[in-house]
This record gives structure tokens, sequence and C-alpha cells, in this order.
């Protein structure tokens, strides 16, 4: 009973559904057509700007990475120059002799010690030897803490070292140094440093392809900025932002506010030869911008190829309805048509043309008929009076 009851409403349902798709025109369901094909299209235009929004942020992080990777490069390339003018000038018989002033004539001679940079030599309780900076004469002290610091890593570990940076005593500006041991008979005897000012590295970070609304920076392990670019509320020696220093050794991608006070999508990165940070960042409303500028391109490119394949669709769709209306009005019969019409109308015309000119052909030939049929009657007619005249009058005679 109740597979029954399915089946009736069922078979009505499909009668109602049959007469509903009975009373549309062929360009209606030409349309319909288009629109069943259409709505597909729609999911997979709408399933591409998804995508295409996944792909640019994913594309916007892979590019983060690649930057600051490269940036960092070129930053531990800086540093390993400076490092290895110090391992050479390490090893110079002079300050093995520990004759300081034929050793300071021959850095002046190497033009190591120039505007940017400048040579000292410390003993090993961090005591200033030697000091290119200094005014001959001048009491060269201790060196600073960040220096100090460096140093014990470097003749500790017997590598070269790279410090926080501070304001240099003789130069009053931000640098950093590189320290390397001097060794005697195979012990530390000495240290000599190289300084850079913090300001030759804002001038390499702004010579890195990196796009002009990202944010590009270095920090020393104690979080304080030896460069950044664009500078807006920051400058060398300031601390980073709580977020950056929070995350200077999560690997990826990060997210903080930074100093400013917007939020960033920062990668990080380490250069080799330093315990620095280097970091490439996007704030989050250029990020979003971005991938909204992405989506919005495709979305446009989507519309206007779906309108303009609607459009078609609609042409065809008349081009096919229109003659066929012509043929159920009656104006089917014109032979010619137009020579946009599809082949089978033009052929259906044809033989509209042809099947009006038999009936035409059959009209004229019943017409013929019908008149002799009415002559032929009339002469019966004409006949079967004479024949009963000729019968009368025969009786008569006889």
């Amino acid at each position: 009973m109740v597979f029954g009851s399915r089946s009736e409403r069922a078979g009505r349902l499909g009668s109602a559904l049959a007469g509903c798709y009975g009373a549309l025109n062929i360009k209606a369901r030409l349309l319909l057509l288009v629109g069943t094909l259409f709505a597909p299209c729609c999911g997979l235009v709408l399933y591409a700007i998804g995508s295409t929004e996944n792909t640019a942020d994913a594309s916007i992080r892979r590019g983060l990475l690649y930057s600051v990777q490269a940036v960092s490069a070129a930053v531990d390339a800086e540093l390993r120059r400076h490092a290895g003018v110090a391992e050479m000038l390490a090893r110079s018989p002079a300050v093995l002799q520990d004759d300081l002033s034929a050793f300071a004539a021959e850095v002046q001679r190497a033009s190591v010690a120039t505007g940017d940079n400048w040579v000292l030599v410390a003993d090993l309780d961090g005591r200033v030897l030697m000091n290119t900076a200094a005014k001959p004469g001048r009491d060269l002290g201790s060196r600073s803490i960040e220096g100090w610091e460096s140093q014990t890593r470097a003749i500790r570990t017997g590598t070269p070292s790279v410090s926080d940076i501070f304001v240099g005593p003789t130069s009053h500006e931000w640098i950093a140094t590189v320290d390397v041991p001097i060794l005697k008979d195979g012990r530390p005897f000495r240290c000599l440093a190289i300084s850079m000012r913090a300001v030759n590295f804002t001038r390499l970070l702004a010579q890195q392809q990196v796009p002009s609304d990202w944010l590009v920076g270095i920090i020393d392990t104690s979080g304080r900025y030896v460069s950044r670019i664009p500078r807006n509320a920051t400058q060398t020696g300031q601390f980073a932002s709580e977020g950056w220093r929070a995350t200077v050794n999560v690997p990826g991608i990060s997210e903080f506010t930074s100093i400013e006070g917007d939020k960033v999508i920062n990668a990080n990165a380490h250069p080799t030869l330093s315990r620095w940070t280097v970091g490439v960042g996007i704030k989050e409303s250029a990020f979003a911008g971005e991938i909204a500028a992405t989506i919005r391109t495709t979305a446009v490119a989507a519309i206007a190829i779906s309108a303009l394949a609607l459009l078609l669709a609609a042409g065809i769709a008349a081009s096919i309805a229109r003659p066929l209306r012509e043929i159920g009005s009656g104006e089917g019969a014109q032979p010619a048509g137009r020579i946009s019409d599809p082949p089978e109308i033009r052929a259906l015309r044809f033989r509209l043309v042809e099947a009006e000119l038999v009936r035409r052909r059959s009209e004229r030939a019943n017409s013929d008929n019908i008149a002799l049929l009415a002559q032929a009657r009339d002469m019966w007619l004409s006949t079967a009076e004479q024949l009963k005249l000729a019968a009368k009058y025969g009786g008569l005679g006889t």
C-alpha cells in the first residue's frame, strides 16, 4: 500500500513536471539546456576563485620565506667579508710581535680602516691596545659590554664572532664588531675586531629586491634594531616589537603586532655567522589586499567569460528558435531564409516549399478533375435526355 502510494505520488509528480516541460517553447528549452550546463561551470568558477585565494596566500608566504633567506644570505655575506679581513689581519707578523704601531700603519696601507670601518686590538682582559679611529695619545679604555661578550665568545670558540650593536665610545654612533682571536703559538694572544656601522646594513637592505610595501629588518640577540626599511617608527638601537622578539626562533611564518601597531605576517632567518635575526614581513592589510586583488582579477575574468558565454548561448538559441517560430507561424514557406539559419532549418524550409508546390499542383489537378466530372455529368444528362426522348418517340412510332 505504501509502495503503491509512493508510486502514485511519483507518477503525479512526473506528470506535472512533464506538463510544465511541455509548456516550454524551443527557445525556453534551449535556455534551460544552457542553464543546466552553465550551473556546473559556475561551481567550477567558484572553486577556481577559492583555489586562487589559497594559491595566492601560499605564494605570498613562499615569497616571504624566499625573500628572508635571500636577505639573510646578503647579511651573512657582508659579515663574512669583514670576518675574512679580520682573520687575514690577525695573522700579521706585526700584531703577533706586539708591534701595534707597525700594525696600525699596515692597516692604513691596506685601506682596511676607512671611514666606514676601523680596527682595534684588545688584550685578553678586554683592554683596548689599538684603535685606528682614536686620536693619538688618547686613553683607549676597555671594550664595551657587547664587544667584550663577542671577544670572549670568539676566544672561547676560536671562530669569528659578531657582537650586538652598541654606541661606540669613540665614534658615538651605533656599531657592531666582528671579533677574531689572535693566536700565538696556538694559544689566544690578543683579539682583533673590525667595527661595522649600522647604517651600512640599512644600505644593504635597500639594495635587496623586496617589494616596497614589505618590511625588512635586522635585530640583534637583545632584540634591538640593527636596521629596518622602511624605518617608519623605528630607530637603530630601538627595541623591536614584543611580538617579533617573542618569535625570533619560530620556524616558518609567524604573526604578531608591529611596533607601529599593525598586524604583520613575518618570516625569520638567521645568518650563519651571527646570532642576529633577519625578518621579512608584510602588513596583514596589504597581505589581504594582494589576495583580494588576485581574486578580483580572477572573478572579473570569470564573470566576463561567463557573460560572453551566456550571450553567445542566447544568440545561438535565438538563431534556432526564430526560424522555427517563423515556420510555425506560416512564414517558413520562404525558400531563402537567412544564411545564418542552421542547415536543418534551411532543408526544412526547402521541403516545405516543395510540399507547398505539390499541394498547389494537387489542388489544380483536383479542380480540373472536378470540372471534367461536371462536364461529363452534363454530357451524361444530355445523353440521357436524348435517349429518353428517343425511347418516347420510338414508342409512338411503334
